[in-house]
């Protein structure tokens, strides 16, 4: 197998060239430039027809538990429930690691169970890059992904979905969550690719997480004024007359439009994977999900994270705070 180039992915995106080699890939995944490497990092390999493989994590991530016994793992659960008067902040604080809601002997369970990724240090990086060359020199091309999906059998597995919320004006909320607690509906769907159906993903399907340069492709294409509607009727008008620093005049008007910006697009976007991730937590209650969203947080600087969600920085840094969050840093 001919591979030319590697790509490296991080939670911000932070290596848009690509690497000759998978040694230097690596030791860009590795460096203080990478944000968060150990839970969002990605390494492809392209061929020369530029098919991708995504490199599997278990040459650089290793799985480790969080706690070393029951103790330690009683006074996490314990600290973490004496954190805040405010139940929806427990709720939220370590879910990924025990659900606050279940019963201490669950939540014990949960949290012995739960393994942190954290990347391989007790190789050398050349050793790791020896291992995935010669792990990919195995590999047939026929592995490469390619997009052999036609674009009109795609757009056809969400166009029932698409007219459905479409159609149901101010109770499209109400389907959406339906769809969400239903995953034999998104499990059935394509790989989304187009705009209009990669949205429409992000919001019926809570474990939805694209990749970085997919959503850069997507996005590429730019909304339109009824996906916009789409999402206008899904969450509250306030998150997206904030996001767009705008009126609920000014919001019909973008609906009416044929094509958003590029900036508009990726804002849409943006939000639509945080909500997403929101409503998870919250198990689908979107009022909530609307309160943490404007209301002040101290880790972000004292900043209401929808007014930082205006730009991509700001949204790069909600989610920095919600992956911290889920994983339990209580800090």
């Amino acid at each position: 197998m001919d591979v030319f180039a590697f790509r490296v992915f991080d939670m911000r995106d932070r290596f848009p060239a690509p690497f000759p080699t998978a040694l230097s890939a690596l030791e860009a995944l590795y460096s203080d430039k990478a944000s968060m490497s150990e839970l969002t990092g990605e390494i492809l390999a392209y061929d020369l027809e530029c098919r991708e493989f995504k490199i599997p994590e278990q040459f650089f991530i290793q799985k480790v538990p969080r706690f070393k016994n029951q103790e330690e793992a009683r006074e996490w659960l314990k600290e973490r429930d004496s954190m805040s008067e405010d139940p929806n902040v427990r709720r939220l604080c370590g879910i990924i690691v025990a659900n606050p809601n279940d019963s201490f002997e669950k939540q014990l369970q949960d949290a012995m169970a739960f393994q942190d990724a954290i990347l391989i240090r007790d190789k050398p990086l050349s050793l790791i890059a020896g291992e995935i060359e010669n792990w990919l020199a195995n590999q047939s091309p026929s592995a490469f992904s390619a997009n052999t999906l036609r674009k009109d059998y795609v757009s056809a597995a969400y166009q029932e979905i698409w007219q459905v919320l479409l159609k149901c004006d101010q109770s499209a909320l109400e389907k959406v969550v339906e769809f969400r607690e239903h995953a034999q509906v998104s499990d059935s769907l394509p790989e989304p690719i187009s705009i209009n159906d990669f949205v429409i993903r992000i919001l019926i399907d809570p474990k939805y997480r694209p990749e970085p340069l997919k959503i850069a492709f997507i996005c590429d294409e730019k909304a339109s004024g009824e996906l916009l509607k789409i999402v206008c009727n899904t969450m509250s008008k306030v998150l997206l007359v904030t996001l767009f620093s705008t009126s609920k005049e000014g919001l019909e008007l973008f609906n009416k439009q044929q094509k958003l910006s590029v900036d508009q697009t990726e804002s849409i976007v943006g939000l639509c994977l945080i909500w997403s991730q929101m409503m998870d937590f919250y198990g689908n209650k979107s009022e909530y999900t609307t309160q943490w969203l404007t209301r002040v947080k101290t880790p972000l600087g004292g900043h209401i994270p929808i007014v930082l969600m205006r730009s991509a920085f700001g949204r790069d840094a909600v989610q920095a705070l919600l992956d911290r969050l889920a994983h339990g840093d209580l800090s």
